[in-house]
């Protein structure tokens, strides 16, 4: 039998045995008696709904658990961006939802999706609970929820970041109101966009129905930098519930995107800063994106204890881009400045298909709640990258002083592709997945303690094709287990005491120096804190300290070709982070988050490197956002909110890579808004103001941040 195989069915030996073991018990118990009616498992078991949230603060998420839960019951750090919040800053992508979120920095704004947590990259965020491909993230009008998942999560989620997760909840059909609303935006840098939300209860009998909601928007941003796009987003979704204890969901929606690509800002030649160029001087190419998304659910109750789910998802990323390289810049004094481009164009698409099987359990045994969570998870995803380089010949050059230089000449007739060196790869990927967690209660729901496993196989093949050279094919296996214990105890109603131990892992791709496959990079995560609900809610939050180490990071061995690694790597980040909201009135909110970062290189082949901070990894981070809503009298429907975001400086690329540092920053932004009802509808307007005082630094790795910009929407709700 196959050694692989061989593990798995061990694995579901034993989780079978788990579950026998934990459940046998408490079956006992209900041969005795049967739970009262709120003890039985509801289907939004596995749905996190806004209905719960207040304003700003939710109190509820999917994530921490893969279960809807209270935030105060997981023994984790989760920070959430409920849909009250992403209206008011009128975030037009993820990483403006993400701007008032600490520890969470954006890596590159070719990009999306790439962010940097707690100092490790972050992976592509998930949608829904699955892990997405590509830099480009669906239209914001389709996200309903941002959670952040702080610390190792690979017991839940498979490979992961040990700095943590984002995870985006996608709107579903409300099935307790019908509603259409449009909305029209315009702002600075020529953008405008247009959005229409219609949510149709097609059949309704109380609870059961068919439920329908449709969103599109259209997109065109011109862009403050040479980074403008159009973009087209149409979402459709059906919740259907044909009977009581019966869900069955379907979701389909699609991206398009048109974009102006800004690469890399040239760095001087020691690699320390970025050369002193016009805004406009840099444009690196073009980006056209086709996203796709299907996803469907079977959510079934099965009994008074048990609940399942059978989910199916594909998701589709086909990327075309063109874009210049540059290289032999001079940069003696700014007038004689010279930038040499090449062209090259590449061509990805991502196929990703993920199945998933899970069961939830309920049940009490003298006054001790069991909560039981088994999962099954399949991923299978292709990636086929097609890459043409045009020859040196082909370089362009830029004089900095001269726009007529400013030209890309033959690099921009198509027949130049042709006389390309065109290299193609096509990369593999299988991954099973078995986890089981487990939950307790104790004294009345005082003490809880949860306890997971996961054990993870995976195959990756690559296969290289080049027009010149040899072709290459590799392929590699490994498998991983991932632990996590946790305790919360709560002694008063208004504090919750919660640690973690979390472990993550991600796969290697490399060989070591007898030509086998390394096994994966780990991640081990420490955590405690505290977390506070006073006055009904009216204070709440989170405050931790962490320490969070990955291990086994990679490193080439000097004079070894082809290049061999050996495991020898360490790196490490210690912190403390806390979030508060703040509600002393129903017309007041506040949202205060600071968080202290110390990420470096603990252990390095490269004693140069050792204690170096890590990419993207401010130390200080800060926020501050308040609103106020007057709900009667002559000002009744006004409301005005403003805010600071702070980040330190930090290093832009990996100590191995550049020197390069981003100024540190501080930001204020400002919104007003004003709402009533007229006849049949609900209209309002909303003014939104970003950089109020044109603070300087700061941006992403290689643009500078926008110079003060408007946006206005209004809206019609009917």
């Amino acid at each position: 039998m196959n050694p692989r195989n061989n593990s798995i069915v061990n694995l579901n030996c034993w989780l079978a045995c788990s579950l026998a073991l934990l459940l046998a018990p408490c079956a006992r118990s209900q041969e005795k008696a049967s739970p009262p009616e709120e003890e039985t498992i509801l289907l939004d078991t596995f749905v996190v709904s806004s209905d719960a949230d207040k304003g700003y603060r939710a109190s509820n998420s999917i994530s921490g658990t893969r279960l809807n839960q209270k935030i105060e019951d997981i023994a984790q750090n989760i920070s959430i961006i409920t849909e009250d919040f992403i209206k008011d800053l009128q975030a037009v992508d993820i990483a403006e939802a993400l701007g008032y979120t600490t520890s969470v920095t954006r890596d590159d704004v070719a990009s999306e999706s790439s962010f940097t947590l707690r100092g490790f990259n972050a992976l592509r965020p998930l949608r829904n609970g699955v892990f997405t491909s590509g830099g480009v993230i669906p239209d914001m009008l389709g996200i309903g929820r941002i959670e952040i998942v702080k610390g190792p999560a690979s017991v839940l989620y498979g490979v992961a970041s040990p700095g943590g997760l984002i995870n985006y909840v996608t709107k579903e059909p409300d099935d307790k109101k019908q509603f259409v609303s449009f909305k029209q935006t315009v702002g600075s840098w020529s953008f405008a966009r247009s959005e229409a939300d219609i949510n149709i209860p097609l059949v309704k009998d109380g609870k059961r129905g068919l439920f329908l909601r449709l969103l599109g928007a259209y997109t065109d941003n011109g862009g403050y930098i040479g980074d403008g796009y159009i973009r087209r987003f149409l979402a459709a979704s059906l919740l259907w519930r044909p009977a009581r204890g019966t869900e069955v969901s379907a979701t389909l929606d699609r991206t398009t995107q048109n974009a102006e690509r800004v690469g890399a800002s040239i760095m001087n030649n020691n690699k320390t800063a970025f050369m002193a160029l016009p805004n406009d001087f840099n444009r690196a190419g073009t980006l056209d994106t086709d996203l796709t998304f299907v996803q469907a659910q079977l959510r079934q109750r099965l009994g008074l204890h048990w609940n399942a789910r059978l989910s199916f998802t594909f998701h589709e990323n086909k990327q075309y881009y063109a874009y210049f390289t540059a290289a032999n810049n001079t940069t003696d004094n700014v007038s004689d400045t010279k930038v040499r481009y090449k062209l090259a164009n590449n061509e990805n698409r991502f196929p990703n298909y993920y199945g998933t099987l899970e069961a939830v359990g309920k049940y009490t045994f003298v006054r001790v709640r069991s909560t039981t969570l088994a999962g099954f998870e399949y991923i299978t995803s292709t990636l086929h990258y097609q890459a043409a380089n045009a020859p040196n010949s082909y370089s362009q050059t830029w004089l900095v002083d001269d726009p007529s230089t400013w030209t890309f000449g033959r690099l921009a007739d198509r027949s130049v592709y042709t006389d390309m060196n065109t290299n193609s790869s096509d990369r593999d990927q299988d991954f099973i997945g078995l986890y089981i967690d487990q939950q307790f209660e104790f004294f009345d729901g005082k003490l809880r303690l949860s306890m997971g496993a996961r054990r993870d196989d995976y195959e990756i093949q690559y296969d290289y094709t080049y027009k010149t050279g040899s072709d290459k094919y590799t392929d590699y296996a490994a498998d991983h287990v991932s632990p996590k214990f946790g305790v919360v105890w709560r002694p008063v109603p208004a504090f919750s005491f919660f640690a973690l131990y979390s472990e993550s892992f991600i796969q290697n791709a490399n060989y070591d120096i007898d030509g086998k496959p390394l096994p994966p990079q780990t991640g081990k995560g420490f955590e405690g804190g505290v977390k506070i609900n006073l006055f009904s809610g009216r204070i709440s939050g989170t405050v931790s300290a962490y320490q969070i180490r990955r291990l086994d990071v990679p490193q080439a061995i000097v004079g070894v070709s082809p290049t061999k690694y050996r495991l020898v790597g360490e790196e490490e980040a210690r912190g403390i982070e806390t979030q508060m909201f703040f509600n002393p009135t129903s017309q007041l909110q506040i949202v205060a988050a600071y968080a202290f970062n110390d990420a470096r290189v603990t252990k390095d082949t490269n004693t140069d490197y050792m204690d170096t901070m890590l990419a993207n990894a401010p130390r200080h981070t800060a926020s501050l956002w308040t609103k106020y809503s007057w709900k009667k009298d002559a000002l009744k429907g006004l409301s005005i909110g403003a805010g600071f975001r702070y980040k330190d400086s930090f290093y832009a690329f990996p100590p191995s890579t550049a020197d390069l540092k981003v100024d540190d920053s501080c930001f204020c932004d400002a919104m007003a808004g004003y709402g009533r009802r007229v006849g049949p509808a609900w209209c309002s307007i909303n003014l939104k103001v970003s950089n109020l005082f044109n603070g300087t630094g700061g941006g992403f790795r290689n643009i500078p941040a926008s110079p003060r910009s408007y946006m206005l929407s209004t809206e019609v709700r009917f």
